[in-house]
């Protein structure tokens, strides 16, 4: 249409509006244009067949698919009006039956208003009806707004400074303008090429290639890789045809995720025009152009087994590829450590953290004074509160004489009734002892409010029947909650393991998603999307009232198949909310592990004679010198790779290196709780006893920590191997 107005930057118009329904109302989305219009034998083209391609003077639609496919989901209503003429069909969801309404008659006002153009100009109208039963498609108007610009295939027309197409959006809440903006980043590299195979097709065969690197990872479109914002916008004539990073390779790595950029060649809609000509024709394809070199089914962009798909993306890998690995080379001139050690170090931070959990007594419970008589247990203090919604550790203290024989474990129950006010996240533990006064133990559980309630009792058992002591607690309120979506899950994605459970915590404002007016079958959400396979649903998911301003709902999985960005969407009260999970190997980190209160990295620095250094801005960092002399000789080159990180040796040296930096902290904060038993190592009247008095002490601290930390670093079966070896080289 530009072309026919001989105007580069004429802009054509759209208007989308858009009503939600969802729970007795239909959703209604109408798209109306200004473009070319159709009479009826062109509008029966475009609509009775199937994959019949009839873009009116357009080049972007190729697969006649488009909006014929919207049937599937519900009525589509086509309203259109041609040099004065009106024409109207209908598309039937159940049936799939085109149906004629109107035939060319003459236009009155009302066909005119119907479809949002003046008089004597040229539009059509397209509405889609989605019925209530149709669970899954009622989308809220804010996502609808938030995802159209980001659909790559709709990124160019809409981009806000190379835009074609005015996209106006009306809906309940929303009247604004829709643009594509592009993230910001740094031009790193440009490309003009021929694809020399296909250079009979002259300028066609060019391929012009941009590739920008952004400063922070990009949106990776919640897990859709329709709405992401990094990777390369493959682009025909008009068409938008994918957005990747060309190979699945580099899909997946993380340094892909700053990189984007365009890929445009005409080549693309010449090949799949002339497959398309030869077909109609009964013409064989040729040998350079086999297949439509699109995915005509649109779930996938260029088909990666056609032979110009190959050439057009050959030099861009290149490119891509050496970028990535020039990151994945400075990140590694950060640490040393490679992934295998990255793994066993984060491991051991895990371990150490747990050995030296007994120094980290809860600071804000004031024990000073407390005494425990016989038979007596307290928490401390006796009546507390939560929020809805926060975690919290409480402490029930006693005596080891009061503990029942043979027994060092206790736990915790809800008081009947009151089960669904209080979520339990270490319902048993073991006591210990404590630092801040000699002579009392504790048991540490930890706690979330879920519901609002006042003087809920969680009771403390060694034996069943038998409570040791009460907690009286009171569930607060949140302050009301400021929302994002209606309906929302605590988090857009979650780390679960195989065989294991999860709660998901989802939020549902009040009282636009959730009221008290609500049935009992209607304050349980719907699972709209899920895949069985992978992840399966335990129970149902049910709201209630837990903040000022929004009820919680709690839905429970279970991993099931490694794998990853599983979606889950649910409905309630015609709103959705999505989230994606991934199922991770046991081995790996999930949302429920303990968040280690250290961090260990081998670094390539040195700290003159000290083989390792705490933080100063990060007290729980330890950062282990790979350029001390002692390490160096053992890890290897690093053009190599640090090889050295593999061999016994290393993994030995690395021990005893964590060990004495534990032992460092450990005394650290011990002498936080006991300055005066630190004091009694001192002797003033002869050093040698006090050399000897802190050596002692040392050897007691690392006996906490040397046994399980090379155990950790250095596996039995490896060592009895390496045993076995040399006792076999001696016979």
């Amino acid at each position: 249409l530009a072309k026919l107005v001989n105007n580069k930057k004429w802009h054509g118009k759209c208007l989308l509006e858009y009503s939600p329904g969802g729970k007795s109302n239909p959703t209604i989305m109408n798209v109306k244009d200004q473009a070319e219009g159709m009479d009826f034998e062109t509008l029966k083209k475009c609509f009775r067949t199937y994959g019949d391609k009839q873009s009116g003077t357009a080049s972007r639609g190729i697969a006649g698919r488009g909006a014929k496919d919207a049937a599937s989901i519900g009525d589509v209503w086509v309203s259109t009006i041609k040099n004065g003429n009106f024409s109207q069909i209908k598309i039937d969801n159940k049936s799939r039956k085109f149906e004629t309404y109107n035939v060319d008659d003459k236009c009155t006002n009302e066909h005119y208003k119907s479809i949002g153009i003046k008089k004597g100009k040229n539009g059509t109208s397209i509405k889609l009806e989605i019925s209530p039963k149709k669970e899954g498609y009622h989308l809220r108007a804010g996502d609808l707004a938030k995802k159209i610009p980001l659909h790559y295939a709709l990124s160019e027309i809409l981009h806000v400074n190379r835009k074609t197409l005015e996209l106006k959006y009306k809906s309940n809440k929303h009247d604004l303008t829709l643009s594509f903006r592009e993230p910001e980043g740094e031009l790193i590299e440009e490309r003009t090429f021929l694809v020399n195979k296909y250079n009979s097709y002259g300028e066609s065969a060019k391929v012009n290639f941009k590739l920008f690197k952004s400063k922070v990872p990009l949106d990776g479109g919640e897990g859709d890789k329709r709405f992401r914002q990094w990777g390369i916008s493959i682009i025909g004539k008009k068409a938008v045809h994918e957005k990747s990073l060309l190979d699945a390779s580099y899909d997946v790595a993380p340094e892909g995720k700053f990189y984007y950029g365009y890929l445009k060649s005409d080549l693309i809609t010449d090949l799949l025009n002339e497959y398309d000509n030869r077909q109609n024709k009964g013409k064989s394809p040729l040998a350079d152009n086999p297949r439509p070199i699109i995915d005509l089914k649109r779930i996938d962009g260029l088909r990666r087994d056609h032979p110009a798909t190959e050439e057009i993306f050959r030099i861009p890998k290149e490119i891509i590829k050496k970028n990535i690995l020039q990151d994945r080379s400075s990140s590694q001139d950060k640490y040393i450590e490679n992934e295998t050690t990255r793994e066993t170090l984060d491991e051991l931070a895990r371990e150490c953290a747990k050995l030296m959990e007994d120094l980290y007594e809860e600071d804000e419970t004031n024990i000073q004074g407390i005494n425990i008589d016989a038979n007596q247990w307290k928490f401390i203090p006796p009546k507390q509160k939560i929020y809805t919604g926060e975690k919290k550790s409480i402490y029930a203290y006693t005596i080891k004489k009061n503990l029942s024989a043979n027994l060092d474990t206790a736990y915790i129950k809800v008081s009947k009734g009151n089960e669904e006010n209080i979520i339990i996240h270490k319902d048993k533990t073991k006591f210990k002892e404590s630092k801040k006064v000699k002579g009392l133990i504790f048991f540490k559980f930890e706690i979330e409010g879920s519901l609002p309630g006042e003087n809920i009792n969680i009771n403390v058992f060694q034996k069943e029947g038998k409570i040791r002591t009460v907690l009286a607690l009171d569930i607060l309120a949140e302050k009301p909650r400021s929302f994002i979506n209606e309906l929302e899950f605590e988090k857009e994605t979650y780390n679960i393991r195989t065989n294991r459970l999860k709660r998901l915590k989802i939020f549902a404002k009040m009282p636009n998603v959730f009221n008290n007016k609500l049935s009992e079958s209607e304050k349980i959400a719907k699972i709209i999307t899920v895949n069985s396979n992978n992840i399966r649903i335990i129970g149902k998911c049910k709201f209630a009232i837990s903040g000022s301003n929004y009820a919680i709902g709690y839905l429970q999985v279970e991993g099931r198949t490694l794998s990853a960005e599983n979606e889950i969407t649910i409905q309630l009260n015609g709103k959705r909310a999505s989230t994606y999970i991934n199922v991770l190997n046991k081995e790996d980190k999930n949302d429920d592990d303990d968040k280690s209160k250290f961090n260990f990295n081998i670094l390539p620095t040195k700290y003159g004679k000290r083989r390792y250094s705490w933080n100063p801005n990060n007290p729980n960092t330890l950062e282990i010198a790979g350029e001390h002399d002692q390490l160096k000789r053992y890890l290897g080159k690093k053009e190599n790779g640090y090889p050295g990180q593999e061999a016994s040796c290393f993994k030995s040296l690395l021990a005893e290196i964590v060990t004495d930096a534990m032992i460092e902290k450990r005394m650290t904060l011990n002498s936080r709780y006991d300055p005066g038993g630190y004091n009694s190592l001192i002797e003033k009247t002869n050093i040698q006893d006090t050399i000897n008095n802190f050596l002692i002490q040392i050897d007691e601290e690392k006996s906490i920590f040397l046994d399980r930390i090379h155990k950790i670093l250095l596996k039995d079966s490896v060592i009895n191997d390496e045993i076995r070896k040399i006792a076999s080289k001696k016979l």
